[in-house]
């Protein structure tokens, strides 16, 4: 009865194999984790997307274009709501179901690309929604917003672009117009694009919305 052994060369055949095999995995694997985290994070920033123009929809279409200021640089969107903390809208059933306007709201980019979104509640009530610059004091500026203590929310990270255009529509032949004033415009056009690095590669999502002020 012969006995077979296993030699010195075939035993090396075999070890390089395998870490050829392990090697092919690994590059694999790693490849599948790069993926994953830029599908991961794609989505974060579509999902990131989605509710912030889910929630400026509600806020703008709830105040008036008079109350409405936006500046381009650092880029901030701030006007008057009438809900107050708990998201209840503020009626005086006494005159019709007046709203009154009382917390203002400020979306605004900062420095590291984070978009937040400021809630103060205002010291009084209004009945008409306030300016945010002309008819509070202190007026409630870039310099204000950098105070602490405001109550905020981080809504998306990577900010690239949030641009607001006023924009008019003509009734009788429908053509659209850019505004200087907002008070004179119809809508506003909204357009916030989000980007994100990974490694040699950047990826982003934009998207453009029509927001209506309808008090």
């Amino acid at each position: 009865m012969s006995r077979q052994g296993v030699t010195l060369v075939e035993v090396m055949i075999a070890t390089s194999l395998l870490l050829v095999v392990t090697a092919a995995c690994g590059a694999a694997l790693r490849s599948a984790m790069r993926y994953h985290g830029r599908v991961e994070q794609q989505t974060h920033m579509e999902n990131s997307l989605l509710n912030t123009f889910a929630l400026l929809s509600r806020d703008v279409s709830e105040t008036a274009p008079r109350s409405i200021l936006y500046e381009p640089t650092p880029a901030s969107l701030t006007f008057a709501t009438p809900r107050d903390q708990a998201g209840s809208l503020s009626r005086d059933h006494t005159m019709g179901n007046t709203l009154f306007f009382k917390t203002l709201i400020s979306y605004r980019v900062q420095s590291d690309l984070s978009l937040r979104r400021y809630y103060e509640p205002l010291p009084a009530d209004h009945a008409l929604a306030p300016h945010p610059i002309d008819d509070l004091t202190p007026p409630r500026d870039a310099l204000y917003f950098a105070t602490p203590g405001i109550d905020w929310r981080r809504l998306a990270e990577g900010v690239q672009e949030f641009t607001v255009v006023p924009t008019a529509l003509d009734p009788t032949t429908g053509a659209e117009s850019t505004v200087s004033d907002i008070a004179e415009s119809t809508y506003l056009k909204v357009r916030l694009h989000l980007r994100f690095q990974s490694g040699q590669r950047s990826y982003g999502v934009a998207s453009d919305l029509n927001l209506v002020p309808r008090n």
